[in-house]
């Protein structure tokens, strides 16, 4: 709505979006929802987000690493972990 106006606003046209899995990229993703465990943070990942952060460590040459389930849940624990 415009402020000064009060009117409604044309709609803005958004190409859609496709998501096109691997054969082996579904079946990890059907591996994750069906294990039943989700990811946020203090919630455990389940398999798959262990080999996550696992190959992440690996990846990164760190000692430790953790998965949350949204950049918005990684931008909090950031803040939180670099104190005030």
């Amino acid at each position: 709505m415009d402020r000064q106006t009060g009117q409604a606003l044309d709609p803005i046209e958004m190409p859609s979006v496709q998501t096109r899995l691997a054969e082996a990229e579904e079946q990890a993703l059907l591996r994750v929802v069906r294990h039943g465990k989700g990811y946020a943070v203090g919630a455990q990942g389940g398999p798959e987000g262990e080999a996550f952060e696992q190959a992440f460590v690996e990846m990164m040459g760190c000692t430790d690493a953790v998965s949350v389930n949204t950049c918005s849940s990684a931008l909090e624990l950031s803040a939180i972990l670099s104190g005030p």
